[in-house]
């Protein structure tokens, strides 16, 4: 399993970013996740400088992406990247249901199913943060999805603390636990996101500060065989 941490958190612009990569090996992390405000906004030569201080490590990458952003943009940073970006993820910026309605198939199928053609080449697992997160959402949206569950490469982020907001607000939820929710996830899970909260606001806290079990998570986790990508995002 790779350990991640979040840049978009603690880096402010670019300058900043090589110092917090050399940190983040120090913490003992072995991968780390960018959004692409992060990486677009460098020129060629610090997007080359970025490129080479990575290639001397043996960090993998992760990109937290939007519907906001072009193939063109994405396109742009699987060449920073190259095979060290390991999985890409696209925050539907939406807020928290329990079926998957803020899926729009107009609006989001277009990148994903360009991801899913690049998948093919770069071997980079690709999905939506939360979606499908259960067997409901996923029928009640299979026929936009179905070519994309062709792909070896599909799957999801699921972020944990948006699951104990889930659980303790939403009794569609509550009645599946921790275990029930992770393991109905219908995908392949290929990152998790990780923070804390109370279960009545997305804080953002750091791992044990609020009441997410996170030794059910890790336990329910294991039991599907995860072998992805865990991000702590505070």
């Amino acid at each position: 399993m790779e350990y991640a941490i979040s840049t978009w958190n603690f880096v402010r612009g670019t300058d900043s970013l090589s110092s917090f990569i050399s940190a983040s090996i120090d913490m003992g992390f072995n991968a780390v996740s960018f959004t692409p405000v992060q990486l677009l906004s460098m020129d060629r030569k610090a997007s080359t400088r970025l490129r080479d201080q990575l290639s001397e490590t043996d960090l993998s990458i992760t990109l937290h992406a939007d519907f906001t952003n072009t193939t063109e943009e994405i396109d742009r940073i699987i060449g920073v990247f190259g095979e060290k970006l390991r999985c890409i993820s696209l925050d539907p910026r939406c807020r928290i249901d329990p079926a998957g309605e803020f899926f729009e198939p107009g609006t989001m199928l277009p990148l994903l199913e360009h991801l899913g053609r690049r998948s093919e080449l770069t071997g980079i697992s690709f999905g939506l943060e939360d979606f499908p997160i259960d067997g409901c959402a996923l029928d009640r949206n299979a026929e936009a999805l179905a070519g994309l569950l062709e792909c070896s490469f599909f799957g999801a982020l699921i972020d944990l603390g948006h699951m104990n907001l889930r659980i303790y607000t939403i009794p569609h939820f509550a009645e599946k636990g921790i275990d029930g929710y992770i393991s109905g996830v219908p995908v392949p899970i290929f990152e998790v996101h990780v923070h804390d909260n109370w279960g009545n606001s997305d804080l953002h806290m750091p791992p044990g500060k609020g009441n997410l079990d996170l030794r059910a998570a890790a336990s329910a986790l294991r039991g599907r065989g995860f072998q992805g990508v865990s991000t702590i995002e505070i």
